[in-house]
């Protein structure tokens, strides 16, 4: 269950302007994407032509959770804020705790796949509130939505300063998922779709239930690659094939978030390179994944996911 401080739910109560929720929209979207290296990380240990059913669940949720990310631009465009995706802050440090001050104690890493990762850390993400007690000092992101969602439903229109130019759909991208918001209604659904997909709804299979079925299919045998557990750059000496191919992950992911954050700065037509960049990261990680970690070859280099300067 993703709790975030209950001072977050309070400063969204208490906006008095659009503009007072655009750090915390900002930061919503921050924590959307904070689930995407390390479920990607655990899609990529699988080893190729094994495990369909797994690799495909994992897959469609990192399609959801770009989704998320990309309504939360969307959500920050019409509010008049401008999403910032290439930054080294936005990228977090695995292992730690997720953005937004996230509760709980849980610490997210860059793992490879196991039933244990799935149960411990993945369902832990993805639990829906209503199974959980609530914690005191904390809410729930699903309370965080519904109050961004009631405060812009306060303001009514007024709450849409920003140029509707910069809204982004993609139908042949998210299925038509990704709408343009520009009132009331379209913020209301947009937000609706993001809790209904991670914690579930009427009609629709959560996330956390979705890795919950993971559980009862067994692996191949010796069909995931035994991953380095958070992988670093520096980890990986210099001149080597597996230094090489790991700068190289890092500065396609981050000219992944370049793309995305000119995406929604006004040039949605950017994006259909700029999501190719995604499958190169794949590819990429499964070459890591072949190559022995330094100092133990019983073990295999994982994707670092770090932040790569421009000059880089």
């Amino acid at each position: 269950m993703i709790r975030v401080k209950s001072s977050m739910v309070e400063s969204v109560r208490g906006a008095s302007a659009p503009a007072d929720l655009h750090e915390l929209v900002q930061s919503a979207i921050q924590l959307e994407h904070s689930t995407v290296p390390p479920y990607l990380t655990a899609m990529i240990s699988l080893k190729p032509l094994t495990n369909a059913r797994i690799r495909g669940t994992i897959h469609s949720i990192v399609v959801e959770e770009m989704l998320h990310m990309a309504i939360g631009c969307n959500l920050l465009n019409a509010l008049g804020g401008r999403p910032q995706l290439d930054n080294p802050d936005f990228l977090p440090s695995y292992p730690g705790p997720l953005p937004m001050h996230v509760g709980g104690g849980l610490i997210v890493g860059l793992n490879p796949y196991s039933k244990d990762i799935v149960r411990d850390v993945f369902m832990e993400i993805e639990e829906p509130e209503s199974l959980a007690p609530p914690t005191p000092g904390f809410d729930t992101i699903g309370e965080f939505y519904r109050a961004v969602k009631e405060k812009i439903a306060e303001w009514g229109q007024s709450a849409f300063t920003g140029d509707p130019a910069r809204q982004v759909e993609l139908p042949e991208w998210f299925g038509g998922e990704l709408i343009a918001i520009r009132d009331v209604a379209t913020a209301s659904s947009s937000i609706d779709l993001i809790v209904a997909q991670g914690e579930g709804a009427t009609g629709v299979e959560g996330h956390y239930y979705e890795f919950k079925d993971l559980l009862d299919i067994d692996l191949e045998p010796d069909s995931v690659w035994p991953l380095q557990p958070n992988t670093k750059t520096a980890d990986l000496a210099p001149g080597t094939e597996q230094r090489r191919l790991a700068a190289e992950l890092n500065n396609t992911y981050t000219r992944l978030l370049r793309g995305l954050e000119k995406t929604f700065d006004g040039n949605p037509t950017s994006f259909p390179d700029t999501i190719g960049l995604m499958y190169d990261v794949k590819l990429i990680g499964e070459r890591l994944a072949t190559l022995p970690f330094p100092g133990n070859e019983s073990l295999r280099v994982g994707p670092p996911f770090e932040y790569a300067p421009l000059n880089e």
